[in-house]
């Protein structure tokens, strides 16, 4: 058995939570998140500055899939 789901809506729905999770981190309330984690903007982990950009588009990946799933 196939399950069908519209590749082009968990596309969509992936860079729509990938921008809404950026706003809401970064523009809106990013120093205030940051200030309430103890850290500054010169103060982060010291990783890569693109890790976190990645897990969250792969997590959303599979998070609008399981989601397109559940809903078929």
């Amino acid at each position: 058995m196939r399950i069908k789901v519209n590749w082009w809506a968990i596309l969509v729905s992936d860079i729509v939570l990938f921008l809404l999770g950026w706003l809401w981190y970064d523009v809106l309330f990013g120093t205030t998140w940051l200030a309430a984690m103890g850290k500054n903007a010169g103060n982060t982990t010291g990783g890569s500055p693109w890790y976190p950009f990645a897990v969250s588009l792969v997590t959303g990946f599979f998070l609008a899939y399981g989601l397109a799933l559940i809903l078929k």
